[in-house]
């Protein structure tokens, strides 16, 4: 029985969108649908949805974009491999601003909507004359694209998530490598103060939660799985990276900052912190960023070695966890021409959380 006039909650599954960081994401959004979802698929499985996608082609016309039928079952099995795609990836926690309770939260991750897949794709990221990051729309695929890797057939998902993965990489690595120094400290008014020069926004920031999610997915369709492919050398080489500009900040933090700024939440960092200005020549040559790296850290290491403060605990913990990555990884290993699932897995491995955040006893 076919039904084109979905109830709401069937609009929800298809339709809705993480549109905030204050707001539910895709999997809150749905999971009053859910339920009734897992009873019909029981019950009538067999049963026809139909999923229309209207487009605005000017201020007088529409068009439908989108016109197709699914049985419940294939909804059913669709939802349930997405939302376990969306956590194929570490977690990435980034600092927000809650207006309601007047504080910051973290969160570390998002789930996106199969919507968000072209929201987040139809995006082109670039500095602005302040030295911060502003997006322009520039459409790359279309909502019947989006849909294709959410209950497409296997056949048709592969290659589109092939080549969306590629346009991801390319659109978002402004903001992700922007992201990936702006968690290395915890304290906002640290992060404030050091990446004044270069501002990442808000929605910028939710927009790297929900395109880390979409790497996790596209991998997955893929055949990569983040518990595999986190011991791989690639994800080794962008772990290293992350913790070098965690140490650089630290260095930064106690050896070039005086006690009164210290004190009032300030740190005299530079605005490239060391493993990030090497991650975009990492994507390309791992195993010459790996040189680079290895000579450049020195006095940074040599600082740890002997360093007794506050936090020595914290930085001879990333000492030990920069040395616990160059025993899991061989260089021999890393590939010789770097596609993008290899650098997809870099990323992720430079954008995720640390084990552990707060210093350490030694």
């Amino acid at each position: 029985m076919s039904k084109p006039d979905a109830p709401d909650p069937w609009i929800e599954l298809f339709g809705a969108q993480a549109s905030d960081a204050t707001g539910p994401d895709y999997g809150e959004s749905i999971k009053p649908v859910l339920a009734a979802l897992d009873g019909e698929a029981a019950a009538n499985p067999n049963e026809l949805i139909r999923l229309i996608a209207i487009a605005q082609l000017d201020n007088a016309n529409k068009q439908a974009s989108l016109n197709r039928s699914f049985t419940v079952r294939e909804v059913k099995r669709a939802v349930d491999t997405w939302r376990a795609a969306a956590v194929n990836c570490p977690p990435v926690p980034l600092t927000f601003w809650d207006k309601q309770a007047k504080r910051t939260v973290k969160k570390a991750g998002a789930m996106p909507g199969p919507l968000d897949t072209a929201s987040v794709l139809n995006q082109v990221w670039a500095t602005d004359m302040k030295g911060g990051y502003a997006a322009s729309f520039q459409r790359a695929i279309s909502t019947s694209d989006a849909f294709d890797l959410f209950i497409g057939p296997e056949p048709m998902r592969q290659p589109k998530a092939a080549a969306v993965l590629a346009t991801l990489l390319v659109r978002m690595r402004p903001v992700f490598t922007r992201s990936a120094a702006f968690k290395v400290s915890r304290d906002y008014r640290e992060l404030d103060y050091l990446y004044k020069r270069k501002p990442l926004s808000e929605e910028a920031r939710w927009q790297v939660l929900k395109a880390v999610a979409l790497i996790g997915i596209l991998l997955d369709q893929l055949g990569l799985q983040h518990k595999i492919f986190m011991k791989d050398s690639t994800y080794q080489v962008g772990r290293l990276l992350a913790l070098a500009d965690s140490l650089h900040f630290q260095y930064s933090k106690w050896v070039r900052t005086s006690d009164e700024k210290r004190k009032s939440g300030k740190v005299d960092a530079p605005s490239e912190l060391l493993g990030n200005s090497l991650f975009n020549f990492a994507l390309d040559n791992p195993v010459a960023a790996l040189a680079r790296l290895a000579e450049r850290i020195r006095p940074y290491k040599g600082w740890a070695d002997t360093y007794s403060g506050e936090s020595a605990g914290l930085v001879h913990w990333f000492v030990r966890q920069m040395g616990e990555c160059e025993r899991q990884l061989d260089a021999t290993g890393l590939p010789k021409r770097m596609e993008d699932i290899h650098k997809a897995q870099l990323l992720l491995g430079y954008l995720a959380d640390h084990p552990k955040t707060e210093t350490e006893n030694e």
